[in-house]
């Protein structure tokens, strides 16, 4: 998984990439929450192979000369001119094409197995009523970049059959009442794959209806080489979507695939309603495989490999997805985000996010130069009537033997601003690592820093058993808090780390009982209080409403079963 680069505005993003002012122009003022990103101390390359040529569709498919068919001068060309005049009232067209001019689909009409050598800044215009399809066709452009396929309002675009498409600054555009039937496509080294929705001036309700995708499987977005005009210029995003709803990909359908780009996806805006992102991989995206400023999301059934995972600023539910990273160059640091929940002074009040059933396997292979990544982070200020639920997720975390000092990996970590109503409930961590106490890997299950909201629970989370040996030290801590106030820790099943719970600094109206500690280092440590004295009591019962800075009950040795249930009244002051 590649580290986060750092963006400090869309502007910067496309400065050395794009030529064409107007583009840039358009996207320096697209609504994002840049502010909510969390930077890297440096940038992602793109990932471009030069042994494998040819890398373009130009470089494939270009002969010298002319196509047998050239289409257009400077002005505009009808399709229905193709059909009649040229293909005997045929509206399925097939041949190699230069298309110079704009060319406008005014009725019905296919490209079978066509290679279209698109002029610059030429776009395809597709009018209302109207069905455009690639069948099998490679459209590009061989000298800067070409406009793209612009749908009309209740038009129809089909594309299927390993169609390429190249070279373009975005190469579908839908706004919300067109059709979209897109199946085995590959996007490459376009700005933009696909954009949906209205991105201009906001009128009272932009999309009365959302943009439709009648199918949208097994398609790939990536970038092979560097953008027309540019020496390293990348691919913006995938899918963008403005101002609407939109699901992306089916739970039933065949995997979307998105790879060596800066974003996946991006929700720039969005209305009522929630968008779905189902069945898709991001492998090796340079920034977020997931970007959404604000609305509400579902993720499912999902891969993340070596990405940065998800910004978010939204009702979130994430599920059933699986993320995978490995740490692989010795001698390069990475910083990675898995998801990262991205609060801010701004975010409205009832925010909503669950994290649940996902699968989590990072693995450090070498020794990585000091530094963090986080399974799952949420930073920032969350407002009081926010909630969020992380529960039922498999966390396995993996160090060289001996890696303390270097590279951290954390589980779960809430840091950076006020958490309120956060349940971290249920969730397995585990790992192999065989190092002794002595030299504990530097993992941390769940790090919880700077926070003074309320209502926070860490409740029935389990550290399982490394068959490796009795006495390793697979976390430096299970649980670490710093000042982090206002919260119940119970019926955690704690186990072979160098501090099993660890408590530092201001943790005023925390409630600590019903823990189970197994075969650690030290069971639980308290360090730096401060502002007043901190009572430790050990309890046979759940506390009551009435209680010290810090109350606990620990069982220091043998096995608690999990059970599936919650941990329910024994997590319940009475």
């Amino acid at each position: 998984m590649s580290q986060k680069v750092k963006t400090t505005s869309t502007e910067n993003a496309f400065f050395n990439a794009i030529k064409l002012s107007l583009f840039v122009f358009r996207l320096i003022f697209v609504p994002i929450l840049a502010t909510a990103q969390t930077g890297c101390p440096e940038s992602t390359p793109p990932k471009f192979d030069p042994e494998h040529e040819p890398r373009t569709l130009c470089q494939k498919y270009s002969p010298p000369g002319r196509f047998p068919n050239r289409f257009g001068t400077t002005e505009t060309l009808f399709a229905s001119q193709i059909i009649w005049s040229l293909n005997n009232g045929n509206d399925v067209f097939t041949g190699d094409i230069d298309l110079v001019g704009e060319l406008v689909i005014d009725q019905d009409f296919t490209l079978l197995n066509c290679k279209v050598r698109i002029w610059p800044n030429v776009r395809i215009r597709v009018e209302a009523d109207v069905t455009f399809t690639l069948d099998g066709s490679k459209l590009f452009c061989c000298q800067d970049m070409w406009q793209g396929i612009d749908l009309d309002y209740r038009s129809t675009v089909v594309s299927r059959n390993v169609t390429e498409i190249e070279d373009a600054m975005v190469a579908m555009e839908s706004p919300c009442t067109a059709t979209m039937s897109i199946r085995n496509t590959v996007f490459n080294r376009n700005i933009v794959g696909i954009r949906l929705g209205f991105d201009g001036p906001a009128p009272w309700d932009p999309c009365p209806t959302f943009p439709v995708f009648n199918k949208f499987a097994d398609n790939t977005s990536q970038c092979t080489a560097p953008l027309n005009g540019t020496t390293n210029g990348v691919s913006f995003v995938g899918v963008q979507v403005y101002k609407t709803n939109a699901t992306i990909g089916a739970l039933t359908s065949s995997f979307n695939t998105f790879r060596n780009i800066q974003f996946g996806i991006r929700f720039e805006s969005q209305w009522w309603g929630t968008s779905a992102v189902n069945r898709s991989r991001f492998e090796g995206v340079l920034n977020d495989g997931i970007f959404m400023a604000q609305g509400n999301l579902r993720v499912e059934r999902c891969i993340f490999l070596n990405n940065a995972g998800f910004t978010v600023n939204c009702a979130v539910d994430i599920n059933h997805n699986f993320f995978g990273c490995n740490f692989s160059n010795p001698d390069k640091s990475e910083y990675v985000r898995g998801v990262e929940l991205a609060g801010s002074t701004t975010m409205g009040g009832g925010a909503n996010f669950r994290l649940d059933w996902n699968t989590i396997n990072f693995t450090i292979l070498h020794y990585q130069p000091f530094g963090e990544s986080h399974v799952m982070l949420m930073t920032g200020e969350f407002p009081s009537s926010s909630s969020t639920i992380i529960e039922f997720n498999n966390f396995f975390l993996k160090q060289p033997n001996q890696a303390s000092g270097n590279h951290q990996l954390y589980g779960i970590t809430l840091e950076n601003g006020s958490k309120n109503q956060v349940e971290i409930y249920s969730n397995t961590f585990g790992s192999d690592t065989d190092v002794l106490f002595s030299y504990p890997a530097d993992n941390y299950g769940i790090s919880l820093r700077g926070s003074i909201g309320s209502s926070n629970s860490v409740t029935g989370n389990w550290f399982t058993h490394n068959p490796n040996t009795g006495f390793s030290a697979d976390f430096y801590a299970g649980i670490n808090a710093v000042d982090f106030a206002n919260s119940v820790y119970c019926a955690n099943t704690l186990r072979e780390a160098s501090y099993l719970m660890y408590f530092h600094g201001i943790c005023m109206g925390t409630q600590y009982f019903a823990n189970s500690h197994i075969s650690g280092a030290v069971g639980l440590r308290l360090q730096a209080f401060r502002e007043r004295a901190t009572a430790l009591t050990i309890s046979s019962s759940p506390p009551r409403p009435t209680v010290p800075l810090l109350r606990a009950r620990s069982t220091l040795r043998g096995l608690t079963r999990r059970t599936a249930g919650r941990p329910g009244a024994i997590c319940t002051p009475n």
